[in-house]
């Protein structure tokens, strides 16, 4: 291989990049040298011509003293790595990144996921600007805010502004939460791109899927000409694009000019979809290492957001204000209405991701290993919507030699969040000898511990009649060892596998008729009414939303078309007295 022997020259002003990088006569020998400007020339000029070799020279630049040079070293970085490759830089610098205030390294590794355009890297992107605009120096967070406008915005799908001035409010700003605010905003925005690319590892520009043709043309309509990614793409030399003058003015015809040149010329080389470099195709390397710092990326805004109080987050433009909405409920009984269709499902993401991922597996009749991942989301966070939400899921659609699992957990875990949610997932499960394991972790429950009520409260409801008030009482008496005994001998007369609800084989025909008289006495206090659509509707998969007026209250008027549809749904015609339904397919028990 041979070069053009031109002098020695590096420029690395902020307004010259690539084109005035001038090798020296001999260009791998220029990898070696004691001057790094030159060590980066030489490297440049050799990814001109296709060949990587310069790269782990340019990676061991990456802490450089010079700014400006550490801006080209991720530039170049971020253009010419593959997928394991930015994956690599990124997990090696995980401590500056992540738990030290150094926002320049934060800035430049947002840069340098820019310059790889791959769609993976835009909520890590977005870490970067929350972590750059709440630290010590936010003014520095606009420039990785262009970047990912440019690569996820388009005409058809903006970020997302913060209503009613919420950025502003006092309160929020001096905790940074309008700032967490904003992140939310700008992930939606990336994930309605990818509902419609459909691949995290795909390259992205201006909203969709990159195309070099495309960005060439977007570059040249901009006001201000994105010099760096057309050059860096291209490997075109632009350096007439300025005035040799110190004011460094724009040069609108030799822009138009040489647009015009690529698109005729080179332009016909460039395929939608893929990444290039200096004029170079990167190869593409699927990592799977990069979806989980994605993820990673995302969980972190997931888990921020459910701890805000949902005021603010209406109040933002988050979440609708829909305390008036006929269609509204408490927010946790059913799953149509939960925040399990909020999320997007994956198997290794987030708790939310991985609830929404098993559950709509569930729906489709897909039980394998529902009770060990659940448990394992669980671990991933520690919040107690979470826990309850997991602990109805197990309830729900646990198939029952997988919930025998609870009763080993407990024992493992004894702290009172996992005895608590083992209790209240067997005891909801309805099976008879799940309800008898539960009345045992109900007495090791101490009962000053517990988040969701007394910790009998979860076994009254499966086991105790509405009116049997002799067998309430004594539930109420904190007696916990004579409830026990009581529980064993309702149980004990029932196959282990059989579902019971209020001490009786669950019969989804009672549960409907019991819904129709509950729902017209008193439209005020619907706790039994939310017990029983839960069932019902989990059951079934017949959504009886409509049953409310408003969270508070029920509205009767609805109750018989809605109880029409549930009783026409062929899984309540087929339902055996005494099984679990999820969505209308068996639970299984084996």
């Amino acid at each position: 291989m041979t070069y053009e022997r031109k002098p020695w020259h590096f420029d690395f002003s902020i307004m010259d990049k690539f084109w005035s990088a001038t090798p020296p006569p001999d260009v791998p020998a220029g990898l070696d040298s004691p001057d790094e400007s030159a060590r980066l020339a030489a490297a440049v000029e050799l990814a001109r011509s296709g060949d990587r070799q310069g790269l782990d020279t340019v990676r061991r630049m990456v802490d450089t003293p010079y700014p400006i040079l550490q801006e080209d070293v991720y530039i170049f970085i971020g253009g010419i790595s593959t997928e394991p490759e930015l994956v690599d830089i990124i997990n090696e610098h995980r401590t500056a990144l992540y738990e030290t205030q150094k926002w320049w390294k934060q800035d430049e590794i947002a840069n340098m996921l820019y310059h790889s355009q791959l769609a993976w890297g835009v909520p890590i992107m977005i870490r970067m600007w929350h972590l750059i605009s709440t630290g010590s120096s936010p003014r520095e967070a606009g420039i990785v805010s262009n970047g990912i406008s440019r690569l996820i915005e388009s005409a058809e799908n903006k970020i997302p502004k913060v209503k009613n001035d919420y950025s502003w409010d006092n309160e929020g700003y001096k905790t940074g939460r309008h700032r967490t605010i904003e992140a939310w905003m700008m992930l939606q925005a990336w994930r309605k791109l990818m509902d419609r690319i459909g691949d995290v590892h795909a390259p992205i520009m201006f909203g969709a899927v990159f195309d070099t043709a495309t960005m060439a043309r977007t570059v040249g309509q901009q006001p201000i000409p994105d010099r760096w990614t057309y050059e860096t793409v291209t490997g075109a030399d632009c350096s007439n694009w300025h005035a040799k003058d110190k004011h460094r003015r724009e040069q609108p015809l030799q822009i138009a000019g040489e647009i015009a040149r690529f698109l005729a010329e080179d332009a016909h080389r460039y395929q939608p979809g893929k990444r290039y470099f200096l004029g170079h195709e990167v190869p593409q390397v699927i990592d799977p290492r990069a979806v989980d710092l994605m993820n990673e990326a995302i969980a972190y805004f997931e888990a921020e957001i459910q701890a805000m109080d949902r005021q603010h987050l209406i109040d933002a433009g988050i979440l609708e204000d829909d305390d008036d909405d006929d269609d509204d409920d408490d927010g946790f009984d059913s799953y149509f209405w939960s925040d399990l269709d909020n999320w997007r499902a994956s198997p290794n993401g987030s708790f939310w991701q991985r609830i929404a991922h098993i559950a709509h597996n569930a729906v489709l009749g897909d039980f394998h290993r529902l009770v060990d991942a659940t448990i394992t989301a669980v671990e991933l966070i520690d919040d107690e919507y979470a826990d309850l939400l997991a602990a109805r899921l197990l309830a729900d659609a646990g198939p029952s030699d997988q919930l025998r699992r609870l009763v080993t957990l407990a024992k493992q875990r004894p702290e009172p969040r996992w005895i608590e949610l083992c209790l209240i997932a067997l005891s909801d499960s309805g099976l008879a000898w799940a309800l008898e394991a539960a009345g045992e972790l109900m007495c090791r429950l101490d009962p000053d511990a517990t988040r969701f009520g007394p910790p009998w409260l979860p076994l009254w409801r499966r086991l105790v009649p509405k009116l049997d008030m002799q067998l309430f009482k004594l539930f109420r008496s904190q007696n916990l060892t004579a409830v026990h005994e009581r529980i064993r001998s309702i149980t004990a007369v029932h196959p282990p596998d059989t579902v019971l609800w209020a001490g009786q084989p669950l019969h989804l025909r009672r549960l409907a008729a019991q819904l129709e008289r509950s729902v017209g006495k008193d439209p005020q206090a619907p706790a039994e009414v939310a017990a029983l659509r839960h069932l019902l509707e989990t059951m079934t998969g017949v959504d009886l939303a409509r049953l409310w007026a408003s969270p508070e209250a029920v509205a009767p008027a609805h109750a018989g078309p809605l109880l029409a549809a549930l009783r026409a749904d062929p899984s309540f015609a087929a339902h055996q007295p005494g099984t679990r339904l999820f969505f209308g397919t068996l639970v299984p028990q084996a």
